[in-house]
């Protein structure tokens, strides 16, 4: 885990782990909140840095289309992988406890959700 402070304030983390896969060191992003592009940016960069350290030669983050920190990571040289070789989809259902809930407000936009491997069980 690696933290970032910017004028002792505490602005953002990152979550990772080394892994094995297909026989290659590998490394899980497993989540990252950053106060904004820059904080992220950095956090990536050091994760980046710590995973060719231990020998890992592939990082990957699981991120829904909406993610705040996608932009950050194109700009680190992340790259979405085609859908051939990642053709796994994630499903998420909801259920409303209130007999008043419009069961179609908040549940149906990408936006409203934020999905990390973290948030998984295979990390």
């Amino acid at each position: 885990m690696l933290h970032a402070y910017c004028n002792g304030d505490y602005v953002g983390y990152v979550v990772w782990k080394a892994i094995e896969f297909k026989g290659m060191n590998a490394g899980l992003i497993l989540d990252i909140v950053a106060r904004d592009n820059v904080v992220a940016s950095e956090l990536l960069r050091a994760t980046v840095t710590d995973s060719k350290k231990q020998g890992i030669r592939m990082l990957a983050f699981l991120v829904g289309p909406t993610n705040p920190n996608a932009k950050a990571l194109v700009q680190n040289g992340f790259v979405k992988w085609p859908n051939v070789l990642f053709p796994k989809h994630f499903y998420l259902f909801t259920y409303a406890f209130h007999q008043d809930t419009d069961h179609s407000i908040g549940t149906a936009s990408d936006a409203n959700w934020y999905l990390t491997w973290g948030d998984t069980d295979v990390a």
